[in-house]
């Protein structure tokens, strides 16, 4: 297979022929050929960046940034699922409450629904295996669970 282009940049013409049994040293003189043709300031030698030793790669440690993310994504659940059972409490207590009307506990409810929308959210983010998606998915059935009960008027 034969490269003709390289980001949209043609290749001089002395780059194209086939060369049998190239070594690497050639690529090397090839790739450099290449750089200085679409980049005439670019120097010959390695492209140093600031702050990097040479000798070493440059990559993201992705083990560390993903723990990083998974406790944030884990801190967030817990969150979420504190503030819903919060919601719950203050539901409850509403409905114990002889002098609150339901259209004063409405508001409540409304607030339940839109937990249980995030926690679902949430839940769909966390592995299957985490033991945090678990818990939100209860919390979150047992809440639309109410918020059903108080629309369909269980509580008439």
């Amino acid at each position: 297979m034969d490269i003709k282009e390289i980001s949209g940049a043609l290749l001089p013409p002395s780059l194209i022929q086939k060369k049998e049994g190239g070594s690497g040293s050639e690529f090397q003189k090839i790739f450099q050929d290449v750089r200085l043709t679409a980049n005439p300031s670019a120097a010959a030698g390695p492209v140093a960046l600031p702050g990097v030793v040479q000798g070493f790669e440059i990559g993201t440690v992705n083990g560390v940034l993903e723990i990083q993310d998974l406790q944030q994504l884990q801190a967030r659940g817990i969150s979420a699922t504190e503030k819903t059972i919060a919601l719950l409490e203050q539901y409850q207590q509403a409905l114990a409450d002889p002098a609150q009307t339901l259209k004063e506990i409405n508001p409540l409810v409304q607030s339940l629904a839109e937990k249980v929308t995030d926690l679902q959210g949430l839940a769909q983010t966390l592995a299957p295996a985490d033991p945090l998606k678990k818990i939100i998915q209860e919390v979150g059935t047992l809440s639309a669970v109410e918020v059903e009960k108080f629309n369909r008027g269980e509580y008439v």
